[in-house]
């Protein structure tokens, strides 16, 4: 009996590093695609038959599906996709806070906005932060 090429994951291990991790294995054995362009075409393949799934169970399959191949492009970059979520979490928490922070100050709540007005408000958070985030870099 031949030994897999991929390690066994720890019980704490965040799902974007085992994914990660499982994936380097897999391209490491020899699994792997040839160029970048074949990624996309994966991952907009697993779009597709996630927007054609007819039940919650294969919706989700089909998006971790997704998700996989949102890792292997990660992974093709040289980036850590628990690392990036990570980032990714932070900025939109960021940016919603300040977003709810602008709507009290005209003395309104998300829930009297439509989406229009939100993304008006959101726009303004994102410039914010960017402002911020320069500001902090002067000084670095």
């Amino acid at each position: 009996m031949s030994v897999s090429a991929i390690t066994p994951s720890t019980q704490n291990e965040p799902q974007l590093q085992i994914a990660s991790r499982s994936l380097k294995q897999a391209v490491n054995s020899g699994f792997k695609w040839d160029n970048e362009e074949q990624l996309w075409n994966k991952l907009n393949s697993e779009i597709d038959e996630f927007k054609r799934a007819d039940s919650p169970e294969s919706k989700e399959d089909e998006f971790g599906d997704i998700l996989h191949s949102l890792v292997s492009i990660a992974n093709w970059h040289n980036v850590d996709p628990q690392t990036a979520m990570t980032n990714a979490n932070q900025k939109f928490i960021s940016r919603f806070k300040i977003t709810e922070k602008l709507v009290a100050q005209d003395k309104k709540t998300m829930s009297d906005l439509n989406l229009k007005e939100i993304l008006k408000y959101w726009s303004q958070a994102k410039q914010q932060v960017s402002e911020n985030e320069n500001n902090l870099n002067l000084y670095t």
